[in-house]
This record gives C-alpha cells, structure tokens and sequence, in this order.
C-alpha cells in the first residue's frame, strides 16, 4: 500500500474578491468588501472508524514482504476562507482627498443570537473590509477516532519483512481564514486608505484523534515472530485546533505621497460586534 488516503473534509464558505487598475492619471474612490455568516449549523469532519491496513488472518505468514508507507487517514474543519484584495497604480493618484471617498460598509444580523455586526471604513478614498463571523454551531471540528492504519497479524511471522513508515491520522480543526490586502503604487499619491479586518466565532474548535492504531500487530502465542525484519519509523498521529486566522497587508510606493488632505489625514477604520448588548472592536 502506497500513497494512499482516506480524507473527511468540511469547511465553510471560500469567497475571493479583487480589484485592480492601472491608469496613468487615476483619481476615484474604491471600495472593496467580503462579509460570510454561518448562523446555527456546526462544521464538522468525522473520519471515524476507517481502516487502511494490510490484515492476515489464520495461518502463519511465510517469508511474505509488506510495505505500507506515504498513506494518510485525514479529518479536516473549517471556518471562512477568504480573501480580499486591492491593487491600483497610476502616475497621478488621487483618492478621498478634499470629499469623503466611497469607503465600505459592511453589516449583517443573525436570526439565532440576534447579533450585529458591521465594519465601517470611516468613507475612505480607498478602502478593503473582509468580516467572517461563524455562530451558533455546536463546534467547528474534525475528528479521526478509532481509525487503524497499519499492518496486522493474527498469526506468527517466519521471515520476510513488514514494513510501515511515513504514515498519518491527523485531525485539524479550524477557526476562519482571512487575507486582506491594500497595495498602491505611482508617482504622485494623495490618498485617505482604511483596512478592516475581522474575525468572530462563538463555535468551538476541536481536532481530536482518540482511540486510534497506527503501527505493527502481532497476535500469536509462543513464537510469534521468527527471522523476520519489523521496521516502523516516520509515522505520526496529529490532532491540532486553532482560532480565526487574519492577515493584513498594506503597502504603497510612491515618489511622492501624501496621506490625506490635510485636515483629517487619517481615517479610522472601525468594526463592531454586538452579540450582548456592546462590545466594540477598534
């Protein structure tokens, strides 16, 4: 057995957004925003019980050669994956300057905890929101109990080899994934910008691998193994949860830049949620 998989996978939803613009004299607002709910329903992976095995029964094994090796049982959840991003150049940028720009605004409800939600980019000239939220779910999680991966006996072994290296049963459960990004380039630049990002889960994450058997057995008496070569190196069991996960990128390049139009030369982006009664997030 080579390089084989028994794969569970949930995940929630993938959404991918960008703008991008190249002018030689560029002078507008842009606004780009990403916002995904899952409201009541749990994400989960279950990888329960599942085999991948090389298994003898009954008369001994003689001079036989096993190998299982690069083969993986593997459980996965996850939240939003996301990804927002602007890109604009122009020898001569302008943007939000002397009038507010477009910016984002981004709200939403849930009709279980009747939670609020909005990320206001203050009316920026150029302006990125990516909101993930994930509620009410009993879990967000992947779980690979009493799975078996392996070579297995029920006989004595006379000679020959069985080998199992390289192997895995992992479980991995996830919070949401989120990538935004804001890059702006050119020779003259005065512009407002804003970047919001946020992430929000009430579900708990959980990868768990319980119970599970990764390896050689031998089931004999006496005797059991006899002039045979048992090699098990390399395997791995693996269960991990993490949180939400936010990647923020802002970058210019210009020769000449200036933030703002001089009497509010920063804009404050802003993102709430409300699920008891106030909670601001800055």
């Amino acid at each position: 057995l080579h390089g084989d998989r028994i794969v569970a996978s949930a995940n929630g939803n993938d959404a991918s957004n960008a703008i991008s613009a190249d002018a030689a004299a560029f002078a507008a607002g842009v606004a780009a925003g990403n916002m995904q709910t899952n409201d009541t329903a749990g994400i989960s992976a279950d990888a329960d019980g599942d085999t991948l095995q090389a298994r003898f029964d009954g008369t001994a094994a003689s001079r036989g050669q096993v190998s299982i090796d690069a083969s993986s049982i593997d459980a996965g959840a996850h939240g939003n994956q996301a990804t927002t991003a602007v890109t604009l150049a122009g020898t001569s940028f302008s943007s939000g300057v002397n009038a507010p720009g477009s910016g984002t605004v981004l709200a939403g409800t849930t009709a279980n905890f009747a939670d609020n939600i909005t990320a206001d980019t203050g009316g920026a000239g150029v302006s990125v929101a990516n909101v993930q939220s994930n509620f009410g779910g009993s879990l967000i999680g992947a779980d690979a109990g009493g799975d078996t991966l392996g070579a297995f006996y029920n006989s004595s072994i006379t000679g020959g080899s069985s080998t199992v290296n390289s192997n895995a049963i992992t479980a991995s459960g996830g919070g949401n994934d989120a990538t935004t990004s804001l890059a702006l380039s050119g020779d003259n630049g005065q512009f407002t910008a804003a970047l919001v990002n946020d992430q929000y889960d009430t579900n708990t994450v959980f990868g768990g691998v319980f119970g599970a058997t990764l390896g050689i057995g031998v089931a004999a008496s006496g005797n059991a193994v006899a002039d045979a070569n048992l090699t098990l190196e390399g395997n791995s069991l693996t269960a991990s949860a993490y949180g939400n996960q936010g990647d923020n990128t802002l970058s210019t390049d210009f020769t000449n830049l200036t933030l703002g139009d001089g009497s509010d030369p920063w804009l404050a982006p802003s993102s709430v949620i409300d699920p008891v009664g106030g909670c601001d997030l800055l």
